[in-house]
């Protein structure tokens, strides 16, 4: 598997938002062990420390932990939280944005739920 990794995010961010992805996708579910740091590291070609940085990033913010002799897992709870902060995250940070450009393209609620292939209707 061939992974192209961002010139301007830090690799160790880019693989931690890769493992939040598959706890929001549900491939990664609590209870789940993630990949040792040396599969990780030898998959995708990286120095185990950038691997390292990731997990602790997610041990740090509670989303998995270490089980000493074992490796780390997903803790119960985590996708509840991912999901609560990546809501939050969007309405704070682009959803602003979104409604900016859709003012400036004075696009009406009814275009964009057409758009969307809904017609408003439930």
């Amino acid at each position: 598997m061939s992974v192209t990794w961002s010139d301007t995010t830090p690799i160790y961010l880019q693989l931690k938002e890769r493992v939040v992805t598959m706890m929001l996708d549900g491939v990664l579910k609590p209870g789940d062990a993630l990949p040792s740091v040396r599969q990780v590291a030898a998959d995708f070609q990286l120095n185990p420390i950038t691997v390292s940085r990731a997990y602790q990033e997610l041990a740090d913010e509670m989303l998995v932990e270490k089980r000493r002799g074992l490796g780390m897992y997903v803790t119960e709870g985590a996708p509840e939280k991912l999901l609560a902060s990546e809501r939050d995250r969007f309405l704070r940070e682009e959803w602003p944005q979104v409604v900016e450009r859709i003012n400036r393209l004075g696009l009406k609620i009814e275009e964009l739920l057409r758009a969307n292939g809904k017609d408003g209707a439930q």
